[in-house]
C-alpha cells in the first residue's frame, strides 16, 4: 500500500502534468494499465552506472548489453539467455561477428563484477545472475576504480532517493519479527518500474 506521503506526491504529479500537457492521461507508458503489459524493476542510480561503465569499458560499451539485461529482468535477478542472436541485436550487434561482441562485453561485466554467468551443456552463457550493483560499486570503491567525480555524484544521487550502500543480508530474524522486511524495504528505496518487455 502506498503512503500517504506517496499518495500525495503522485496526486502532485498528475495535477503539473494536466497543467501542462491537458488530457495526456493516455499518451504514457503506465505499468497498471492492462494495455500496457511488459515490465521491469530498475535502480534510479542506472544512468550513473552506466556512466561509470563507459568508464571502464576503455572502448567497449558494455552499456548497452547492461541495459538489456536489465529489460529482461525478474525480481529474482537471474536473466536466461535463449537465443544469444536476440540479445546481441537487442544490444545493438547486429553484423556476423555482433554474438562475439556480446559474449565479450558479458564477459568484461563478470569481469568488473556486474553479473555473474553459468552454463549449460555446451553453451557457457546461458544463465546470468545481474549482480546488485551497488554491491559491485561498493567493491570498485575499496579497490579505489571510482573517479572522485563520479563518486559524489553517486553519493548525492543516494542521498536524494534516501537509499543505503548494498550490505550483505544478516541470518533470518525469528518469527513474527519484522526486521528483515524492513531492511528489504530499506533496500529496494530508489527503484523505478521500467516499461519494457521481460517475455
Amino acid at each position: 500500500m502506498a503512503s500517504l506521503g506517496g499518495v500525495k506526491a503522485s496526486q502532485k504529479r498528475t495535477e503539473q502534468r494536466e497543467e501542462y500537457w491537458s488530457g495526456s492521461g493516455e499518451d504514457f507508458w503506465h505499468r497498471t494499465r492492462s494495455s500496457d503489459k511488459g515490465f521491469s524493476t530498475i535502480p534510479r542510480t542506472l544512468p550513473l552506472v552506466m556512466v561509470l561503465l563507459e568508464h571502464l569499458g576503455k572502448g567497449k560499451d558494455l552499456t548497452r548489453v547492461y541495459l538489456d539485461l536489465w529489460s529482461r529482468l525478474f525480481d529474482e535477478g537471474v536473466v536466461e539467455v535463449t537465443d544469444q542472436a536476440d540479445f546481441a541485436y537487442a544490444s545493438g550487434f547486429a553484423a556476423n561477428r555482433g554474438v562475439r561482441s556480446w559474449r565479450e562485453r558479458i564477459k568484461k561485466l563478470e569481469e568488473l563484477g556486474f553479473v555473474k554467468t553459468t552454463g549449460r551443456w555446451d553453451d557457457d552463457i546461458h544463465y546470468i545472475l545481474v549482480v546488485h550493483p551497488d554491491k559491485v560499486i561498493q567493491k570498485l570503491d575499496n579497490e579505489g576504480k571510482l573517479p572522485s567525480q563520479w563518486k559524489a555524484r553517486y553519493e548525492a544521487k543516494l542521498r536524494e532517493i534516501g537509499a543505503q550502500r548494498w550490505s550483505p543480508p544478516k541470518p533470518a530474524q525469528a518469527k513474527g519479527s519484522s526486521s528483515s522486511e524492513a531492511k528489504r524495504t530499506e533496500a529496494l528505496k530508489g527503484f523505478v518500474g521500467l516499461g519494457v518487455s521481460k517475455s
